[in-house]
């Protein structure tokens, strides 16, 4: 049976020899390395944050939307202890149900399905900042936006329904037309929610297929060899946002409630 304490463990097995064999050394497998996460965030179900959809982090705190009761969880990066103080209490006076997050460190939007639009609220003090908002977006024809992710100029947003990435300029909300992705339904990836960048690729989780697909952020190209396969296996099935430090890749599921992690580079469980 497998250990209950994280780390990486390696197995093997061996059958007794017996009289007559023409060779013993077979008689002994390979050893099998077996991981125990130990960075995933399984604190999401006691703290009531039963409908993870996205996720962004500053790097010490992680932030949660959960478009069941329009509220944005806190939770340290670190340990994954529960930061309430830390909370986005303010989305449901705002008539906001959250589904995608990002932030510039000061400013936090949030994506909403049903208005068509990213609010805009204080990343310190979770105070609304309504003339930071994107009302650009059902005008586009961007009415289902979910994940999103900016390189601090432009903001790119993904519509599920029309299977592509809309992109605006950060500072003046305004739309940026060549920048969009729309590469994604020839590429499979026909129900895109949460999407991450590290400035060279960008993920974008498929909920149905249960797959990361890769691009290359500048000419929006596909990069297979980068895709992350290996979320089934995980019991990730239903992959929604995502975000890394650079390091690991950590993948919300809105189906079992947690906050898968993996190694941004071999991307295995870690």
């Amino acid at each position: 049976s497998a250990p209950s304490s994280t780390g990486t463990y390696y197995y093997g097995a061996c059958v007794e020899a017996v009289n007559g064999e023409i060779s013993t050394a077979n008689n002994c497998s390979s050893g099998t390395m077996v991981v125990i996460p130990n960075q995933d965030f399984n604190t999401l179900v006691a703290a009531g944050n039963i409908v993870p959809t996205d996720v962004w982090s500053d790097g010490t705190t992680m932030w949660v939307a959960d478009a069941n009761i329009d509220n944005i969880y806190a939770y340290s990066l670190s340990n994954k202890a529960r930061i309430a103080s830390q909370d986005f209490n303010t989305l449901t006076n705002a008539g906001n149900v959250p589904l995608g997050l990002w932030s510039d460190g000061t400013t936090m939007w949030v994506a909403d399905a049903f208005d068509g639009k990213l609010y805009a609220y204080n990343l310190s003090n979770k105070a609304r900042i309504t003339n930071q908002d994107f009302n650009t977006l059902a005008a586009a024809g961007n009415n289902n936006p979910n994940g999103l992710w900016s390189d601090g100029t432009t903001m790119w947003v993904a519509d599920q329904i029309d299977t592509k990435l809309y992109a605006y300029s950060l500072s003046n909300k305004a739309r940026i037309t060549n920048q969009d992705f729309n590469t994604l339904a020839a590429a499979g990836n026909n129900n895109p929610n949460g999407l991450w960048s590290d400035g060279t690729n960008v993920w974008v989780s498929d909920i149905d297929d249960a797959k990361l697909y890769a691009y290359n952020l500048s000419t929006k190209a596909r990069i297979t060899n980068e895709d992350f396969n290996t979320l089934a296996a995980a019991g990730n099935n239903t992959p929604v946002g995502l975000w890394s430090d650079g390091t690991t890749m950590w993948v919300a599921d809105s189906g079992t409630d947690k906050i898968y992690a993996y190694n941004l580079v071999t991307k295995q469980r870690q």
